[in-house]
């Protein structure tokens, strides 16, 4: 389960809950978590950036003092992919979650309760 969910079923009760329409509970609350989740995720995100910048470098160099080594190299290369893959992959699902969570840092900001709610009850059953 990703933070932006943990974040939306912290700060709303469903409909099933309420026999009609489900409502956020505290929307400055809510919009603080978010703002909180969305810095954070993006810190995530240039982590994982400069993590795929030093890995890059700290294997292009192994590679370099290892040039007359086939089997080195070709070790440093595998690595080398597998590592950025994954941390693209990392950056890529970090993004998603970013996109998610600063169009609903706009949205708590820009609507009352009731038009945000429907809104969340969407996002909660998606995520």
């Amino acid at each position: 389960m990703s933070q932006l969910s943990n974040i939306l079923r912290q700060h709303y009760i469903p409909d099933e809950a309420l026999g009609g329409e489900g409502r956020v509970k505290n929307k400055e609350a809510l919009h603080q978590e978010l703002s909180r989740l969305l810095a954070h995720l993006r810190a995530m995100f240039w982590a994982a950036a400069a993590m795929i910048v030093v890995v890059f470098i700290v294997e292009l160099a192994i590679g370099v003092m290892h040039l007359d080594s086939v089997a080195v190299l070709a070790g440093v290369t595998g690595a080398m992919g597998l590592t950025i893959a994954g941390a693209i992959e990392a950056m890529r699902r970090v993004a998603r979650e970013m996109a998610q969570a600063n169009l609903l840092v706009i949205l708590s900001a820009e609507l009352d309760s009731e038009a945000l709610a429907p809104i969340v009850n969407a996002l909660v059953r998606k995520l």
